[in-house]
C-alpha cells in the first residue's frame, strides 16, 4: 500500500519537498531519520528516479536544508547508521555526501573545516562526524599511507603543541573503530622505533665510543690486553708463546726438529 502510494506520488510529479511535507517528516522531533514515515519518503524518491545516485543526492538535499548544516546532517546520519531502522539508507547517503565533496574537489582541509572539527578540542575522536572525515580521507588516497599521512598533516595545524595529547586520548575513544586510526596517527607523528644499534649524533663522542667493541678513551696499556700478548711484556716472556726459544743455544733448539 506504501509503495503504491510512493508511485502515485511518483505519477504525479509531486515534488519531493511536498511529499516530505506531507508525511510531517519536519516534525519528528527534529530527526527526520527517526520518522516511521521515513521509509516511505525514502521508497518515493527511489520509485521517481529509480535505485540511482540521482535518488540518493534528491533526498539528502532535502534532508539538508532541513538539518541546515553539514555537521548537523552527517551528525544524524552517523547515528541512524549505527542504531535504529535506517542503517542502509544513512550509510547510502553518508556516501553520497562523501561522493559528492570528491566530485566537487575538495580537499581534507575543507571537510575538515564543514565538519566543524576544527572546533572540536581533547575529545576529537569522540565526535559522531569524526568517522565520515576519516572515511573522506581514504576515498581520495590511493592507500592508508597516504591517508594517514594527509589526516596527520590537517591534525598538525589545526592542534600543533596539543597534537600528541589528542592523539593520545584518541586511543581509548568511545567509538572502537577510532582507536586504531588514532594509533597510527600517533605513530606516525612520532616517527619510527630508534634501532638499538643506532647512535645518537646529539650524544658526546666519549658515550657513542663505549657502544663499539672497546672504548678509545681508555689507556693503551689497557687496551692492549684485548690481543694475544702485551706489547709491553719483556721479550723473553713473549718468546715463550712460541714453538721454542730464540735464546736458547742453536744446538738446544735444533733437537726440536724432526730428521728424516
Amino acid at each position: 500500500m506504501l509503495h503504491l502510494q510512493a508511485e502515485k506520488w511518483a505519477r504525479d510529479k509531486i515534488t519531493d519537498e511536498n511529499v516530505f511535507n506531507l508525511l510531517q517528516l519536519q516534525g519528528s522531533n527534529g530527526n527526520p531519520l527517526e520518522s516511521p514515515f521515513f521509509s516511505q519518503w525514502f521508497d518515493f524518491a527511489m520509485t521517481r528516479y529509480g535505485v540511482s545516485k540521482k535518488a540518493y543526492k534528491a533526498t539528502l538535499d532535502i534532508l539538508s536544508s532541513y538539518f541546515q548544516s553539514k555537521i548537523a546532517l552527517v551528525s544524524y546520519l552517523e547515528r541512524a547508521k549505527t542504531s535504529g531502522k535506517q542503517t542502509i539508507a544513512a550509510q547510502k547517503l553518508l556516501d553520497c555526501q562523501i561522493n559528492e565533496w570528491k566530485e566537487d574537489e575538495k580537499n581534507a582541509a575543507y571537510v575538515f573545516d564543514i565538519l566543524g572539527l576544527r572546533l572540536t578540542e581533547s575529545k576529537l575522536f569522540d565526535s559522531p562526524v569524526i568517522s565520515t572525515w576519516v572515511d573522506f580521507v581514504k576515498s581520495i588516497s590511493s592507500n592508508d599511507v597516504e591517508a594517514t599521512n594527509t589526516m596527520l598533516s590537517v591534525l598538525k595545524l589545526t592542534y600543533k603543541d596539543d597534537l600528541n595529547s589528542i592523539l593520545n586520548d584518541g586511543r581509548n575513544a568511545k567509538n572502537k573503530k577510532m582507536r586504531p586510526v588514532a594509533k597510527s596517527l600517533q605513530d606516525l607523528n612520532e616517527g619510527p622505533p630508534k634501532r638499538q644499534n643506532d647512535s645518537d649524533v646529539n650524544e658526546p663522542p666519549a658515550k657513542r665510543q663505549k657502544e663499539g667493541d672497546h672504548d678509545l678513551n681508555e689507556p693503551p696499556a689497557k687496551r692492549q690486553k684485548e690481543f694475544d700478548f702485551d706489547l709491553n711484556e719483556p721479550p723473553a716472556k713473549r718468546q715463550k708463546e712460541f714453538d721454542f726459544d730464540l735464546n736458547e743455544p742453536p744446538a738446544k733448539r735444533q733437537k726440536s726438529l724432526t730428521l728424516t
